[in-house]
């Protein structure tokens, strides 16, 4: 549980280096450490990742005369090399859909994020079906990223238009269970995760992400 919401309070800084680096190509001030408390007083204090791998890239970039941070071409929807579907077919675009979805709504610091997600507890159950996990999720994810949304001054609204035009294309899919990785993001979110993933689990018939399994570097 303390590892799921660990990860929930870093979210907000990856997803504002991406957007911040679609927008304008400047540089985003460093996030300071995010420190929150859960509703048995348990406080979780994270800090945010380097984001030193993204400005690199970005400066390698530049330097060899490629795209230098056009939000256009940062948010095209990733090739999968044939024209075809996305990888894992109606269902791996379906588990993309749920993982952009939850970007979207999370950098508006929107309690509803919460309902995307795996409990914090028990992953095999929806958030929305863990009561006091759901409790925990709408108090800490809210206000860890209007913390982060404040510190960098940006607009949250327009982040999260810049999400919505980042594309996910499809996730590997093996049974109830899929990972999104770097083949399946558009270039402003590879140079932000990496070769972090998202993972998500499949619960009658829906998926939702789940955190303890995500923003990692090998497919859990």
């Amino acid at each position: 549980m303390r590892r799921a919401i660990a990860t929930a309070l870093t979210v907000p800084t990856l997803l504002l280096a991406a957007c911040s680096d679609g927008d304008d190509g400047g540089t985003t001030p460093p996030p300071a450490s995010s420190t929150s408390s859960t509703s048995d007083g348990t406080a979780v204090t994270v800090d945010p990742p380097s984001t030193d791998g993204a400005t690199q890239t970005a400066d390698d970039t530049a330097a060899t005369g490629g795209p230098t941070g056009d939000a256009t071409a940062s948010t095209a929807a990733p090739s999968d090399g044939e024209g075809g579907e996305a990888e894992g077919g109606e269902e791996g675009q379906a588990a993309a859909d749920v993982a952009q979805a939850f970007f979207v709504a999370y950098i508006q610091a929107d309690p509803d994020a919460c309902d995307l997600l795996l409990s914090f507890s028990d992953p095999s159950v929806p958030m929305a079906d863990a009561e006091d996990d759901l409790e925990v999720c709408r108090e800490v994810l809210p206000a860890a990223v209007s913390g982060e949304v404040d510190a960098q001054q940006v607009d949250a609204q327009e982040q999260a238009e810049i999400l919505e035009a980042t594309q996910i294309r499809g996730a590997a899919v093996d049974g109830d269970s899929a990972v999104v990785d770097r083949d399946n993001l558009s270039e402003l979110l590879q140079d932000v995760l990496g070769d972090e993933v998202i993972a998500l689990r499949k619960v009658d018939g829906t998926w939702y992400v789940d955190l303890d399994r995500s923003f990692q570097t090998t497919a859990p």
